[in-house]
């Protein structure tokens, strides 16, 4: 059993390198982008919109800009 160990321990850690190695090759294929084709498209300033500009402060003291 003693002499089993090292192979044992062995091929858990080519295992483990290889599924480490396999994550990273398909690491962007891994990540959602939503709508990817048009995500950006749109209208970022609708004009009939009343808009505000307001500052509020946090209880912590952080400024927050809002619309």
């Amino acid at each position: 059993m003693r002499k089993r160990i090292p192979t044992i321990l062995l091929g858990l850690l080519i295992a483990y390198a290889i599924i480490l190695l396999t994550i990273r090759m398909f690491e962007s294929r891994l990540i959602f982008f939503p709508n990817v084709p048009d995500r950006l498209q749109g209208d970022w300033s609708p004009r009939d919109l009343p808009v505000e500009d307001v500052w509020l402060q946090a209880s912590d003291g952080v400024k927050l800009h809002c619309w």
